[in-house]
C-alpha cells in the first residue's frame, strides 16, 4: 500500500500485509505507552517468524541523520554497541522519486528467548520535509532455522570451521562486522544474515526489515515464493535442460563443485531475487489517516527519553540467531541493545546512547512483546 505520513507531503510504498493503526485504537495506545512517545503514525504486521511494529513522524533536519554521511553513523553505532549487539548494514542514497534517505539496521540478541530482533532507523525526505522512521522486527515462532541452515552450508563449503582456543570452542569465519573486520565488540553480523538468505526465509524478521527498506527506498516489491516457483516451473517446461551429467564425476570433483556453488551463495553481491518496480503516485489519500489517524499536530512530538534524545532516539532490544548458538556450541556472545540517538555525529550517538541505555534497558522491547495483535475492526484499511 501507499501511505502519506502525517504532516508531510511524502508518499511511501509499504509492503503488502501491513495494517495502519488508528490513534484511537487500544493497540495504538498500548504501543505509545510501551515506547514512551506519542503523535506518530503506526504500522503493524505479523508473519510466521516476525512480529513487526513500525512508527514514524515528521522531524527536523537538526534531529535527523545527515543524508549521505554513512561513515559517521557506522562510527557512532560501533561506539555505542553493547555486548549482545551487532551492526547489520548502513546505507544512504536517493529514491526513484527524489527522496533522500539514510538508514541503519542493528541486531540484538535475547539469551532468554534465544531469538533475534532487528531495529531499523531511517530518515527519509525531501527538503525540509523529513521523516523519522523506526521499526522493530522481532523474531517469533521457531527460531534459529535460518542460522542453522546457513551454518551447515558454511561448514560444508569450508567457509566456517570449529576451532578450540583459550576461550573455548568458537566458529571461525562465521561472523564479522560488515564495515570493519577488526571490530570485535558484541556479536557481529554472521553469514546467515547475508542478503542471499532473505529469499529462502522471506518471513524471517531480517528479511522483513530489508523488504520494508526496499519498498520505501526503491519503490519495489518482491515476488512471493509461489510466484517465483511457478515461473521457474514454466521455464523448465519450455526448454531442455542444459546441465551436464554428473555420473562420470568423482566424489572429490562433486565435493569441489558443491563448495564453489556454496561460495556463490555467500558472496557479498548475492541478493534476494524477484524484485519488481511499483508505480507510486505522489499525491495520494493518506492511508493512515483513513484508518483513524487524522492529520494534525503531533500530540507530544517530544520523545520521553533521557536528556535530548528526542525524536531520533533508537529503542531496540531483542535477539539474534539463537539456535545457531546452540547448533554450533558457542557461536555468539549475544547481540544487543542499541538504545541511542544516531544523530549527525558520532559524539551525539554515543552521548544519547549512554543516556537512554541507563534508563530503558529492554523495557520497550519487552512491552511490545506483550502487546496482543490488534483487532481487525480497528485496522481494516488497505492502501
Amino acid at each position: 500500500m501507499v501511505i502519506h505520513p502525517t504532516d508531510t507531503k511524502l508518499a511511501l510504498l509499504v509492503p503488502e500485509g501491513y495494517e495502519a493503526i488508528g490513534r484511537d485504537s487500544e493497540f495504538y495506545k498500548e504501543v505509545s505507552e510501551a515506547l514512551g512517545i506519542g503523535g506518530f503514525d503506526l504500522l503493524y504486521r505479523q508473519t510466521e517468524n516476525a512480529n513487526i511494529h513500525v512508527w514514524m513522524y515528521k522531524t527536523s533536519p537538526e534531529r535527523a541523520m545527515t543524508f549521505g554521511d554513512t561513515a559517521s553513523v557506522i562510527d557512532g553505532i560501533h561506539k555505542a554497541l553493547g555486548d549482545d549487539q551487532g551492526l547489520i548494514e548502513v546505507n544512504a542514497g536517493r529514491t526513484p522519486r527524489g527522496y533522500d534517505f539514510i538508514y541503519s539496521i542493528v541486531k540484538t540478541y535475547n539469551q532468554e528467548t534465544l531469538s533475534v530482533n532487528y531495529f531499523l532507523r531511517m530518515n527519509i525526505g525531501k527538503g525540509e520535509d523529513i521523516l523519522e522512521l523506526q521499526g522493530y522486527f522481532c523474531e517469533i515462532g521457531t527460531t534459529g532455522l535460518r542460522e542453522a541452515f546457513a551454518l551447515n552450508l558454511a561448514m560444508t563449503g569450508g567457509l566456517a570451521r570449529i576451532e578450540d582456543g583459550d576461550g573455548g570452542r568458537r566458529i571461525a569465519g562465521w561472523s564479522e562486522d560488515p564495515y570493519d573486520p577488526d571490530y570485535d565488540r558484541g556479536n557481529p553480523m554472521n553469514l546467515a544474515e547475508r542478503k542471499a538468505f532473505d529469499g529462502l526465509f522471506p518471513s524471517h524478521c531480517l528479511s522483513q526489515a530489508r523488504e520494508f527498506v526496499v519498498a520505501v527506498t526503491e519503490d519495489c516489491f518482491y515476488k512471493t515464493v509461489d510466484e517465483i516457483k511457478a515461473e521457474h516451473e514454466d521455464e523448465e517446461g519450455t526448454g531442455e535442460s542444459t546441465e551436464a551429467t554428473t555420473t562420470d564425476r568423482s566424489d572429490a570433483e562433486r565435493a569441489e563443485e558443491n563448495k564453489e556453488f556454496i561460495a556463490k551463495i555467500f558472496r557479498e553481491g548475492a541478493i534476494r531475487k524477484g524484485k519488481y518496480h511499483v508505480d507510486v503516485p505522489e499525491l495520494v489519500e493518506p492511508a493512515i489517516a483513513e484508518a483513524g489517524n487524522p492529520v494534525g499536530e503531533f500530540v507530544g512530538a517530544a520523545v520521553k527519553l533521557a536528556g535530548n534524545a528526542g525524536e531520533a532516539a533508537v529503542k531496540a532490544a531483542g535477539a539474534v540467531g539463537g539456535t545457531a548458538t546452540k547448533v554450533a556450541g558457542g557461536i555468539g556472545e549475544g547481540a544487543g541493545r542499541v538504545l541511542g540517538e544516531m544523530g549527525k555525529s558520532a559524539a551525539e550517538v554515543v552521548d544519547a546512547a549512554a543516556k537512554v541505555a541507563g534508563d530503558l534497558g529492554g523495557a520497550a522491547s519487552s512491552a511490545l512483546r506483550k502487546i496482543p495483535r490488534p483487532k481487525r475492526e480497528n485496522t481494516n484499511n488497505k492502501g
